[in-house]
């Protein structure tokens, strides 16, 4: 998976999809079902989970450059 090579990444795109795979979340809706609104792989959406449970919110807010 990934960028093709020299197709920028859209960091502030991303973490909307964090955010909003935990906003779905907390509202009630399964991890399963929170994957397949936001389309991504379901381990992803397992990690984000585990990273807010751990570190709120700050932990899905963007890193900048990879």
């Amino acid at each position: 998976m990934g960028n093709a090579v020299g197709v920028p990444r859209d960091f502030s795109a991303l973490e909307q999809r964090r955010l909003e795979a935990i906003r779905l979340w907390k509202g009630g809706m399964s991890q399963a079902e929170a994957t397949r609104r936001v389309q991504i792989v379901r381990l992803t959406v397992v990690r984000w989970v585990a990273q807010y449970r751990e570190r709120g919110k700050a932990a899905l807010l963007k890193a900048g450059r990879a």
